[in-house]
């Protein structure tokens, strides 16, 4: 796939003998990106605030009782990706003296990582890996982002972002996901469905699409010219709205919600969000 900003290099041999680029991303910490990943982590955690942070937090019993990073030596070459995650963290949101150079830090390690194509790089806010999507696909959500926006759902827009962060991050947080991803949703159609319905929620949006659908139209017609029913757009909102398993705990039993659930999820607010904030979506 091709990735936003990640032109796929080639050495001088393979350019000249016409062999293709390699279009792979590589899961985990391949051979070749193990001694790039040790050395950035040795140097970050020569800082003794976030060595003893990222330390603490993953609970971490290095042998040496002096330890100091150096080589990152002690760490598994499989945890590594924890430990770059970590240290990103720590050193966002740190108050050392030498923030002003973290910038630098989260840029370097962030090209390693396009470089040596692993799926993992270093998510907006800097502070967590996330895994790269193909460019197509970040564009549209950057673009729906913007969107709302642009139409003055602030809320939608940072809802969307929460709901993208915690589904792709290298610990991903599927609950807070989905939730964030129906929050997104109701930021952006509550103002154009039941604008004037005191505590309003998604399932309300539905229900007034789904039993007066023909107040509203959509931007695509049929063949004869006529706006299109809302019925894919009820079947969109009820499949997020009952998706949602672990909203609540009582005769009926919360049920966890997977990873791929609440990507599917995300994925389906970014398409709403865009077709309610950009008057895709509008009354009649």
């Amino acid at each position: 796939m091709t990735v936003h900003g990640a032109q796929a290099w080639q050495s001088f041999n393979d350019r000249n003998a016409g062999r293709p680029a390699d279009p792979a991303w590589y899961e985990g910490v391949p051979e070749w990106l193990e001694y790039p990943l040790r050395e950035w982590l040795s140097r970050r955690l020569h800082d003794d605030g976030w060595r003893q942070q990222v330390m603490a937090r993953l609970r971490y019993i290095p042998r040496d009782r002096y330890w100091y990073g150096n080589n990152a030596q002690g760490v598994p070459t499989h945890s590594l990706l924890e430990w770059v995650d970590a240290t990103l963290h720590a050193m966002i949101h740190s108050t050392s003296y030498m923030g002003m150079l973290v910038p630098d830090y989260v840029g370097k390690v962030d090209a390693v990582l396009r470089d040596g194509r692993s799926v993992w790089k270093v998510g907006k806010s800097g502070d967590f890996l996330e895994r790269r999507h193909d460019s197509t696909v970040t564009a549209a959500a950057r673009e729906t982002t913007e969107s709302a926006v642009r139409a003055g759902r602030d809320a939608g827009a940072a809802h969307l972002q929460t709901a993208w962060d915690a589904a792709y991050r290298l610990h991903p947080d599927p609950s807070t996901a989905y939730r964030e991803a129906i929050l997104a949703v109701e930021a952006a159609a509550i103002p154009v469905v039941v604008p004037n319905q005191a505590g309003a929620t998604l399932g309300h949006v539905l229900g007034q699409l789904d039993r007066q659908g023909h107040l509203y139209q959509m931007a695509i017609n049929d063949r004869s010219g006529v706006s299109q029913p809302m019925t894919v757009v009820v079947q969109m909102i009820r499949l997020l709205w009952d998706g949602h398993t672990d909203r609540h705990e009582g005769v009926t039993r919360a049920v966890p919600i997977t990873r791929e659930a609440a990507q599917m999820a995300t994925h389906a607010a970014v398409t709403l969000v865009q077709w309610f904030t950009s008057g895709a979506i509008r009354r009649r």
